[in-house]
This record gives C-alpha cells, sequence and structure tokens, in this order.
C-alpha cells in the first residue's frame, strides 16, 4: 500500500508538471483601420499576453509586404504578462480593400503562430498628392559650399549653405543615400569638396559642371534663383568629370521643398526636411510669380490639410509638377522617422 500510494503521488505530480504551458493571447487579432487616402501611415498596437502558467518565448514576428512591426520591449512573458507589438502599413500604392498579416512565432504549443490582420479601405490619391514613398525617391540636396556673404546675395532655391570649410563636420548629418550637388560660382572648388564627400562615404556627391556660371546660361536660370547670382564668365566648354553633374540633369531631377508651417513650428525642435524653404501659407500666393513651373515642388505641412489645399490651387494656376506631402509632415515621421530632417542648431 506504502508503493502504491508513492506512485500515485509521483504521477499527480507529473501529471501537473505536464499541464503547465505557455498560451499567447492578443486583445484584437484584427484591426479595422477605417477608410484612409493612399500614402497614409497606419499603425496599431496589438497588446500580448501570456494566458498560460509558463513563460511564454516570442521567438520571432513576420509581416507581408508593405506592413512592418517594431521591435518588442521584451520577449519573454511570465504568466498575465503582456507586452505590445508596434505595427504599420504604408498605404502608397495600394487600392481598394487591403488586409496586411502579421504572423507572430512562440512556444505556445496549442498555437505557435498566431496571425494578426490590419485591415481597411484605401482611397486613391489625388492629382495634387506626392505620397512619403515618392518623396523619398525624388529627394536630393543642393550645397552651396561658398561663403555665407556670397549665398546670401543670390543662390540657387532650396540650397543649403554649408561653407567647404565646415563640410566636414557635417559627414554624420547629410544622408548618404541621396545625390548631393555641390555648387559654388566655377565648379573648382565645389569638385574638390564632391571629390572628398565620394572619398568619405557619400557615393552619390557631385559637382555642379562649371558651377553657378554655367547655370547662368540657362534660358529659365532665373526662375531657380533666391536674390540674384554674381555675372560670371561663360566657363570654358569642357567635358563632364564622373564626380559632376551637368546643368540639364539637374534640372531633370529638381526638387524643391516648401514648408508653408508658421515660422516658429518650421524652426522647432522638432525639425524640418533638409533644404526646405520656409514659406508659410499666408505668403505663398505672393510667390506664384516667382516658382519654376518645370520642377517638381513639393508642399508640406504639419497634417497635409493646408498644403493639400494650396496645392490643388497652385495645379489649377499651372503648376502640374507642384504637389502636397499626403498626410504632411506627420505621416512622414509615422513612416520614416528622422530620414532628412534637421533641427535648427543654435
Amino acid at each position: 500500500m506504502k508503493r502504491l500510494g508513492l506512485g500515485l503521488c509521483v504521477l499527480v505530480a507529473f501529471s501537473t508538471a505536464a499541464a503547465a504551458a505557455p498560451a499567447l493571447g492578443v486583445d484584437v487579432a484584427l484591426y479595422d483601420f477605417g477608410t484612409v487616402a493612399e500614402g497614409t501611415v497606419v499603425s496599431h498596437g496589438f497588446i500580448l499576453t501570456n494566458l498560460g502558467d509558463d513563460v511564454l518565448q516570442i521567438t520571432g514576428t513576420r509581416a507581408t509586404c508593405g506592413c512592418t512591426t517594431t521591435a518588442l520591449a521584451k520577449t519573454a512573458l511570465a504568466p498575465g504578462e503582456s507586452v505590445s507589438l508596434e505595427a504599420r502599413v504604408d498605404t502608397s500604392h495600394f487600392g481598394g480593400r487591403i488586409a496586411k498579416q502579421i504572423y507572430v512565432e512562440s512556444n505556445d504549443p496549442m498555437s505557435p503562430t498566431a496571425v494578426l490582420t490590419l485591415e481597411g479601405q484605401v482611397t486613391p490619391v489625388q492629382p495634387y498628392n506626392l505620397t512619403p514613398s515618392d518623396l523619398k525617391y525624388l529627394f536630393f540636396l543642393i550645397l552651396d559650399v561658398r561663403d555665407p556673404a556670397s549665398y546670401a546675395a543670390g543662390h540657387l532655391l532650396g540650397a543649403m549653405n554649408i561653407p567647404s570649410a565646415y563640410l566636414a563636420a557635417w559627414t554624420g548629418i547629410l544622408p548618404r543615400d541621396v545625390i548631393l550637388v555641390l555648387v559654388d560660382n566655377d565648379g573648382v572648388e565645389s569638385g574638390a569638396q564632391a571629390k572628398y564627400l565620394q572619398g568619405a562615404g557619400f557615393p552619390q556627391a557631385r559637382s555642379l559642371a562649371g558651377g553657378l556660371a554655367s547655370w547662368n546660361l540657362l534660358p529659365t536660370a532665373a526662375q531657380y534663383v533666391v536674390g540674384a547670382l554674381p555675372k560670371l564668365a561663360a566657363p570654358p566648354i569642357a567635358a563632364v568629370e564622373p564626380h559632376e553633374i551637368p546643368n540639364a540633369d539637374l534640372r531633370s531631377i529638381y526638387l524643391v521643398m516648401i514648408d508653408i508651417r508658421d515660422p516658429e513650428a518650421y524652426a522647432s525642435p522638432w525639425g524640418h526636411f533638409m533644404g526646405a524653404v520656409n514659406i508659410p501659407a499666408s505668403q505663398l500666393s505672393l510667390w506664384q510669380a516667382k516658382l519654376p513651373r518645370d520642377a517638381e515642388i513639393v508642399l508640406y505641412d504639419q497634417t497635409g490639410a493646408e498644403s493639400d489645399r494650396q496645392a490643388e490651387t497652385f495645379q489649377a494656376a499651372g503648376f502640374s509638377k507642384l504637389h502636397s506631402l499626403a498626410g504632411g509632415y506627420d505621416n512622414w515621421v509615422r513612416l520614416y522617422g528622422i530620414t532628412y530632417l534637421i533641427a535648427e542648431r543654435s
């Protein structure tokens, strides 16, 4: 009898241990984000909870095309513990009813793969809108390496002034994945600096061939200038070097970012796009005769509401290549964070 009693105790203990197991639960497995315009970034936090009585190990997450997730704050959950899984969908280039899945892998023996879904309706982008992903593809920078006084007297629209002496200090700030066009009066110093940047890990750094002297020869040169460029002798005709970009190529990719928020928002610690020109919405109509009509111009504000209205007005006035950033600055930040953004420095 003693042996039988001992055997029963062992059997009960073994059964209790075998019953202990993790179980993955989620607050809502399907999140309907309703109806949004194409280019909107939709985000949602799914709450994952260990409903079992043993430690839950989340071993991985993966998402279908167009959907991304952020890293979990923790991957081992004690019984009763929860963690948020942040997911977002970039609706650029999607239309109609869409559904995006997220797969969560864990050591839950009953359901090792949980499927979460974000779905909703995407309406077509308006003719006056540009999606964040399209802007990321078009984005480039013009860097004027002359002294501040020369820059202030006249410079290319949207150019950032970074004098040659300070360029090295900017190598940790400038984006390395976009075209950087360096300009000066004749292309000599900018050419040397383009070569320097290429060697410093900026493979797409280029110097404007012939500098601003060459740009002045274009029939529409003045439309791309703030102030007045100096009177410069025409540069000698020469073959374009590998580190240079000719006028025609720069014109073909020319992008002007216009921040139509008030100056305080533009200069706030939250920042603005690199190279963006600050023209508050109340003053934008005054620039209608000054802006180039054959350049890609992108207006943005915080949410896209006012820039949409302004872009629609400008397109009706003949600016077919002027657009509003869909969803505004906030939408860009949700999708790309601080990519291509900068804050004013004192």
